[in-house]
């Protein structure tokens, strides 16, 4: 749940219900998204060194974008996705495992009778 919001935050607000984008892409390092970026491909990003945030991948990795077991997690509100009203805590914090699985059958998708 988003705690506190900075004066130039347009799109969130306090109490509002969020799981987090990890990626340190472009646009949370404050720059013009690149072409993956601008794609929607965040995990390519070319400028995990630039920007203002310390050069990492995501939140946890990186000395100025804390994250992991951090009571509070600073990020951009680029990478706060709303979580609907009808979508529990518990569920909601399997947004990221969920996603990576999601993903890799996206990929791959199994076979007819495949499991």
């Amino acid at each position: 749940m988003i705690s506190r919001v900075g004066k130039e935050v347009k799109q969130r607000k306090v109490g509002d219900r969020v799981v987090l984008n990890p990626w340190l892409s472009c646009v949370t390092r404050g720059m013009e998204p690149c072409e993956f970026c601008r794609a929607g491909y965040l995990a390519q990003c070319l400028n995990f060194d630039g920007g203002y945030v310390e050069r990492e991948i995501h939140n946890g990795n990186s000395a100025t974008a804390t994250g992991g077991f951090a009571q509070r997690v600073p990020a951009h509100e680029s990478q706060w996705i709303p979580v609907p009203d009808d979508i529990s805590d518990e569920a909601a914090v399997l947004a990221d495992p969920f996603s990576v699985s999601f993903h890799a059958i996206l990929k791959v998708p199994p076979k007819e009778n495949e499991k």
